[in-house]
């Protein structure tokens, strides 16, 4: 009887104790419909927060990795981790991680359990309608489109498909028939949310049939079926405008120890060397200078724009078009959102990339137009054919010095463009740099970079700087902290301030503002993420700006906001304070090392 009872307790140990030897785990397979192409998904979750999933593609692109593991960064926040089109793994912070977590729990009710509602996340009940015609028109943040007749609806489907793998865009699941009771909840992180959803709930049987996540770019919609057949669907259409569509094939319930191979840490971080670019020596590339203070640097395909603020590359639809760009085959398409909000589709082209002397395999590019996207110097021989995304440096660092012109010269200021494989190689190169400017002889006077760490959020690196906007205040005490998104492909300015900043600080009611000009434009203006500088913008000279521990000075630092709020094709992060542009990097030399996400800025040599 002893022995009985000794094993009742493992057991209980096992099932309620802090530190269970055995989980239950759940696994759902299927087939996911998604940029443009077919594949495959498996999506493993517990019974608390933690889930992990691969997506295999039939476009040749490496598997798509996301999963949450609840691990938290330095700041007590959580991030997940998130594969991007190269298959490059990196940590997604803040909203980003947001996003991911609150997506995922529509589809696997994580977010009804214990560990979701009142542990990880809040939720509050928003409303009850009697039917699900009613919740939607009460309680939806987006409200259904005109209805289009069945013949409409098929001329769209087959226009949208146009690919070999003979994906086609599937039609959403209808709502659930009949007299149907619904619940509306909103969710929210517990910590310092900044993404909120809303689920729809069937009080029928207690299903979701509809979700939407809010965001800055705008409102991301699941509709879910009914579960009545075969294959559970889930329909997913992203702000931008482009559609994934999930179907259920198979669900099971497992039991495993802690110690299995089923773990839901990232499988690696960074880039698989079968992608990796082998740089055997230094390389430098002749960079041209826009007038609104972009890069353009010369490659194996043409002029790029250098735009690390996105981890895909792009490329124009006239270059992708010609015979030497052959090689660029189509796998898919994609979307983002372009001026005025408006989505924007693409291709997406892979192919190999040779930026630095060295190939790099499996480089995913997404067509664009690049039609008036900066004033280009008259010495520029061809059209740019592309932007230089951060996937095409992540396993280099890059050394980025643009000098100023010397006064009374009538040349252009060289600018130069560096790729290094490592640390070692960087402080060889910058020896001589250093040592020029050391007249004590002393070997100690090492060449040390003042390094501010890179953070992800959704693909697009942050970096924390400091604000000064008042001349009468203590710099090191009132200066306003925050992240700053690093775009440099956006010209004409220094900094864009978010609205929430300049509200804040009172810009716009104490600083004079300049008069709007110049050109502020991404990466195609006509199909990029910002316009030109209109009357809607506002202008001033910020006192000081610090990234880390390089400053800018007063006559340096022109700062914009933009008065009737952020519009959504900024692409900036809720937490962000604003973006970091080309224009504030004349005299500096900015060092980018994406492999171990730091960043660094000093003058120009």
């Amino acid at each position: 009887d002893d022995d009985d009872d000794d094993d009742d307790d493992d057991d209980d140990d096992d099932e309620g104790g802090r530190h269970p030897r055995r989980r239950t785990l759940f696994c759902a397979r299927g087939e996911i419909s998604a940029l443009g192409t077919t594949g495959a998904f498996r999506l493993v979750f517990d019974e608390k927060n933690k889930y992990k999933e691969e997506v295999a593609l039939k476009n040749g692109l490496p598997p798509l990795l996301g999963g949450f593991n609840e691990e938290r960064d330095a700041d007590d926040a959580y991030y997940s981790y998130e594969s991007e089109l190269s298959g490059t793994v990196r940590k997604n912070h803040l909203d980003g991680c947001e996003k991911n977590v609150l997506n995922t729990f529509a589809r696997t009710y994580q977010w009804a359990t214990s560990n979701g509602v009142n542990a990880m996340l809040r939720g509050k009940v928003v409303g009850v309608a009697e039917t699900c015609v009613e919740a939607i028109a009460r309680y939806s943040m987006k409200p259904p489109p005109l209805t289009t007749s069945g013949k409409n609806r098929k001329k769209k489907k087959k226009r949208q498909s146009g690919f070999e793998d003979g994906a086609e865009e599937t039609l959403p699941p209808n709502m659930p028939k009949g007299k149907t009771k619904t619940a509306v909840i909103a969710l929210a992180f517990a910590i310092k949310p900044k993404i909120g959803m809303r689920v729809f709930v069937n009080l029928n049987d207690f299903t979701v049939w509809r979700a939407e996540l809010i965001t800055p770019e705008g409102v991301e919609l699941w509709r879910f079926s009914s579960g009545d057949g075969e294959v559970e669907v889930a329909h997913r259409e992203h702000a931008a405008g482009h559609v994934s569509v999930y179907k259920t094939t198979e669900e099971e319930c497992v039991s495993d120890s802690d110690d299995d191979d089923e773990s839901f840490e990232a499988p690696y971080y960074g880039t698989l060397s079968d992608n990796q670019t082998s740089i055997s020596k230094t390389t430098s590339i002749d960079v041209v200078r826009c007038e609104g203070g972009h890069f353009l640097a010369e490659t194996s395909r043409g002029y790029f724009f250098v735009d690390f603020s996105s981890h895909v590359s792009g490329i124009d639809k006239s270059a992708a078009a010609l015979s030497t760009n052959e090689d660029l085959k189509i796998c898919g398409y994609t979307s983002s959102l372009g001026v005025g909000g408006a989505p924007i589709r693409g291709n997406i082209r892979v192919g190999d990339f040779d930026a630095f002397g060295s190939t790099r395999r499996n480089v995913a590019f997404w067509e664009q137009s690049l039609d008036a996207a900066a004033r280009l110097p008259g010495t520029l021989t061809s059209p740019p054919a592309g932007s230089l995304g951060i996937d095409a440096i992540s396993d280099t660092i890059i050394r980025l010095n643009a000098s100023k012109r010397v006064p009374g010269s009538r040349k252009n200021p060289k600018v130069t463009l560096d790729a290094f494989a490592n640390e070692t190689e960087l402080r060889l190169a910058s020896s001589g740099y250093s040592s020029s400017n050391n007249s004590s002889g002393n070997e100690d006077d090492d060449f040390v970079l003042p390094w501010s760490k890179l953070i992800f959020i959704d693909g697009a690196p942050y970096v924390e700087c400091f604000l000064n906007p008042d001349d009468s205040m203590v710099k090191t005490v009132n200066s306003k902290r925050g992240i700053y998104k690093l775009s440099l492909a956006v010209g004409g300015v220094g900094v864009i301030l978010s609205n929430r900043v300049a509200t804040e600080l009172n810009l716009i009611e104490q600083k004079q503002g300049l008069s709007p000009g110049g050109i502020l434009s991404g990466a195609g203006e006509n199909t990029g993420r910002l316009a030109r500088v209109s009357n809607e913008t506002y202008t001033i000279r910020a006192d000081s700006f610090r990234i880390g521990r390089f400053g800018f000075k007063h006559a340096t630092v022109r700062a914009l906001t933009h008065l009737d709020g952020d519009p959504p094709d900024l692409g900036l992060s809720c937490h962000a304070d604003g973006i970091i542009c080309a224009d504030l990097f004349r005299g500096c030399c900015v060092y980018i090392d994406a492999k171990n996400e730091r960043v660094a800025v000093t003058s120009a040599f």
